[in-house]
């Protein structure tokens, strides 16, 4: 059955520059307006802000570096070899196919969102992915980001993470810590900028462009000078092909975009949307949006592209995990979902997987 929370004990749950307030019981009062995913309130007018100091981001998006002893990893027979934020996977196989199990938006630690991690991952065994992706938004604690990340570790894949905008950097890099320290499978993609694997390359951008929409004070926000290092990442992946990996989605255009709201706004990050342009990246996947969830497009946002078939290139939203009610774009709701990404010899393909909603 699908979750709502009571008026007593308000959950907001912000995407983008949208939230909803979820479910009220029967009984609760009703807005003046009311929304399916209410607008948060708007940011503080910029003469109005104070300017904010230059500070340390490494612990949120580390800088460009291959220095460093090297630190040997094993993940299920797979073998790897990091050097400062590079990651290489030093085994190999015969084909060129990397299939990827992509979660996002999980949230929090409840028993039903559990039961929904236990439902995706064995679909992503189904579809017998090599390695997992998890774009953004484990949780609200360190305590909540380890119990989300540990059955998905226990499966023993390599297991990437990328912070959201939902989560403190001091709680999602100790959790990332605590979880790797036990299973040696699981790599934080905040300090590893590129994961170059047998058939395919992750380059993360972590946290949110938008400081406005980061919901811990101690949260991640990239910069556009992050951005062009990134760019230079991009091009240390060297023939394979690229997947970059962000919470928030580049800028689109139009209703079918990664990057619209239900209150019918594209609120994607344009520099985001010019990197992946210039740097000719083909594939990627961008998760904050959860109405835009379970769908892929071209880079441009114009166009859907259809599961299941191969693409040249191909822009992902994975869905939200969360097994909170929520209202889809399309009109449909989602009680949780999660998708596999399949790049085979340039070509991109994928499936999405819905959990059935018995209400």
């Amino acid at each position: 059955m699908p979750r709502y929370r009571s008026c007593s004990t308000p959950t907001w749950r912000p995407i983008g520059v949208v939230a909803l307030a979820v479910g009220c019981l029967v009984g609760c009062p009703k807005p003046d307006k009311p929304a399916e995913n209410a607008k948060e309130k708007a940011p503080v007018a910029a003469e109005e802000a104070p300017k904010t100091p230059v500070v340390d981001n490494d612990d949120c998006v580390a800088p460009w570096s291959i220095d460093g002893d090297a630190v040997k990893i094993d993940a299920n027979g797979r073998t790897f070899e990091r050097t400062g934020a590079k990651l290489t996977e030093t085994s190999s196989d015969d084909d060129k196919k990397a299939v990827i199990g992509v979660l996002a938006n999980i949230k929090e630690d409840t028993e039903d969102n559990l039961e929904n991690l236990d439902e995706l991952l064995t679909f992503f065994e189904e579809k017998k992915v090599d390695a997992i992706v998890v774009v953004g938004d484990v949780g609200e604690t360190k305590e909540q980001i380890e119990n989300a990340l540990l059955p998905i570790a226990a499966k023993g894949l390599p297991t990437f993470v990328v912070i959201g905008n939902r989560e403190k950097k001091s709680d999602f890099n100790d959790a990332l810590a605590a979880v790797a320290k036990e299973n040696g499978n699981v790599v934080n993609l905040n300090q590893v900028r590129l994961a170059v694997l047998d058939d395919v390359a992750l380059v993360s951008v972590p946290g949110y462009y938008d400081k406005a929409y980061i919901h811990a004070e101690d949260g991640c926000q990239y910069t556009k000078d992050d951005l062009a290092e990134t760019k230079k990442i991009i091009a240390a992946a060297g023939d394979k092909s690229v997947v970059v990996l962000s919470h928030g989605p580049p800028k689109q255009e139009g209703v079918e975009a990664l990057d619209r709201t239900l209150e019918q706004a594209n609120v994607g990050d344009p520099a985001l949307a010019k990197l992946l342009a210039d740097a000719g990246v083909k594939f990627g996947v961008f998760s904050n949006i959860q109405e835009a969830g379970g769908r892929a497009t071209n880079l441009a946002g114009s166009e859907i592209l259809s599961a299941d078939e191969p693409h040249d290139a191909l822009f992902l939203n994975p869905g939200a995990a969360d097994s909170v009610s929520w209202k889809m774009n399309d009109g449909s709701r989602s009680v949780g979902m999660a998708a596999v990404l399949t790049v085979d010899d340039g070509k991109g393909m994928f499936t999405i997987h819905r959990i059935e909603d018995d209400s």
